[in-house]
């Protein structure tokens, strides 16, 4: 199975209040979230975290990425400044800037930020999907099923497959 996530935001305490998240600190704030993720996410499945991952040393932030399950494939965030490298001893398979993802009949343009209408247009057709993270709980503003964003304020801080991400629609 296939899965997504964004906008983790490990070790960055002020998330909690700029987005309203349901938790009283840092820590009940991993906890929950890599329950959540071991909840779906299994070591035969495949996950895309699309950005944001953490604000955390490399330490502190081995110690959760190891307790997540499942193969893990990074698409690098606006916060994710450190080297490519960095995230692959973390634990990340990969990591991207951009990634193009062929599932069945769609292809997914896998984002930090909401695509771009010069890059949706480079592979735009009936079955392209635009997936992002980046925005939160704000607004979004390209209203269309075309358009999913898998902020974890999106997904109820819990990874959502790529089964319900193409067969529902969800701002």
């Amino acid at each position: 199975m296939i899965y997504f996530i964004s906008d983790t935001h490990f070790f960055h305490n002020n998330i909690i209040s700029y987005c309203n998240r349901p938790f009283s600190n840092i820590q009940e704030m991993h906890d929950t979230l890599i329950a959540n993720w071991n909840t779906k996410v299994t070591d035969d499945d495949t996950i895309y975290h699309l950005g944001d991952l953490t604000f955390g040393r490399f330490d502190e932030t081995k110690v959760i990425i190891d307790q997540l399950r499942g193969k893990k494939i990074l698409v690098k965030g606006n916060h994710d400044q450190r080297s490519n490298t960095w995230y692959i001893n973390l634990g990340f398979s990969e990591v991207f800037t951009f990634l193009k993802l062929d599932y069945n009949e769609y292809i997914l343009l896998l984002t930090h930020k909401p695509t771009t209408s010069e890059l949706f247009e480079q592979f735009k057709s009936d079955n392209t999907i635009g997936c992002f993270g980046h925005i939160h709980n704000e607004p979004i503003l390209l209203n269309s099923s075309k358009f999913k964003c898998v902020s974890v304020e999106r997904i109820n801080y819990t990874p959502i497959s790529i089964d319900r991400l193409l067969t529902s629609y969800f701002n």
